[in-house]
C-alpha cells in the first residue's frame, strides 16, 4: 500500500512497471522504486522485531494488554540513557 499511496498516487501496474521494467525518465518509476521500495523494506526490517517482542511479551506475562513497564523495560532503558 505504502507503494502506492503518497503525495504523488501511482498506479499498481505502474509499480509493476517499476519493479520490472525499470525506466530512468520516468517519474513515476524513479518514485516506487528508488524513494518508496527501499523504505517500505525498511520498516518491515524494523517493525518485524517489534512485532516478535511484542508477541513474546504476551506469551510470557500471559497478558493480552502486556507493556514494556511490566517487566521494567522503560526504566532499564531511562537508566541505560542516563548512564
Amino acid at each position: 500500500m505504502s507503494l502506492v499511496r503518497g503525495d504523488v498516487p501511482i498506479g499498481i501496474g505502474t509499480v509493476g512497471d517499476a519493479l520490472l521494467d525499470y525506466d530512468s525518465e520516468s517519474v513515476p518509476h524513479i518514485l516506487g522504486r528508488d524513494w518508496r521500495l527501499p523504505r517500505a523494506v525498511a520498516d518491515v526490517l524494523v517493525g518485524a522485531p517489534w512485532l516478535s517482542g511484542g508477541a513474546i511479551m504476551q506469551a510470557v506475562t500471559r497478558n493480552p494488554l502486556a507493556s514494556p513497564g511490566i517487566m521494567g523495560l522503560n526504566t532499564g532503558a531511562s537508566f541505560a540513557t542516563v548512564y
